[in-house]
């Protein structure tokens, strides 16, 4: 089983990227946060920490230089933008806002703003441990049927709950909320 990362799960994550951040030693954010000095390395290692947090913990804050560096040429771009507005130059404009935007899509990325990592999504419903653990539940449950009835209901889903007792609960509700189907072409993908 692959091991949890401890600042990633600390409660304190973005005091402890903050700390990281600024540069100090790994050691001492260990020693205040109850951190290893290695699971903060690994955090860093790992791609855990965000884009900012590991621009900024390099050489003399190369993160604060950079946006620095950008703002300014964000600035001239702007400049380029409003002249080719007043003189109505529809190829400056676009270019301009071309520039403009990919100045701020690098912007999101470096302060992690951002984030293109791929995002994983496990489904465990379909885990063979999942399916041992539900017929071991459901198998203790049959000498228990109103608790069997219950336990069933829970796992098709809280409307059934409510179904099987006969009644409303306050914790299940009454529809469900409408989601786009990104298939349709009305939601999001």
């Amino acid at each position: 089983m692959a091991q949890v990362c401890r600042v990633c799960s600390s409660e304190r994550r973005e005091e402890l990227e903050r700390a990281i951040a600024e540069g100090r030693a790994a050691r001492a954010i260990g020693r205040e946060f109850a951190v290893s000095e290695s699971s903060i390395r690994r955090h860093v290692a790992s791609g855990h920490a965000s884009p900012a947090t590991v621009a900024l913990s390099g050489p003399d804050g190369e993160l604060a230089d950079l946006l620095h560096r950008l703002e300014g040429l964000y600035g001239r771009v702007q400049r380029v933008l409003r002249s080719g507005e007043a003189k109505g130059s529809a190829s400056v404009i676009l270019r301009a806002t071309r520039e403009a935007r990919g100045l701020l899509e690098l912007a999101a990325k470096l302060t992690g703003a951002l984030d293109e990592r791929p995002q994983v999504t496990v489904n465990v419903l379909g885990s063979p441990e999942w399916l041992a653990l539900r017929g071991e539940v459901l198998g203790a449950l049959v000498r228990h049927p109103a608790a069997l009835a219950d336990v069933r209901a829970a796992l098709s889903g809280p409307e059934s709950v409510a179904a099987s007792r006969g009644g409303n609960y306050p914790w299940v509700p009454a529809e469900r909320p409408a989601f786009p189907n990104p298939s349709d072409g009305n939601g999001a993908s």
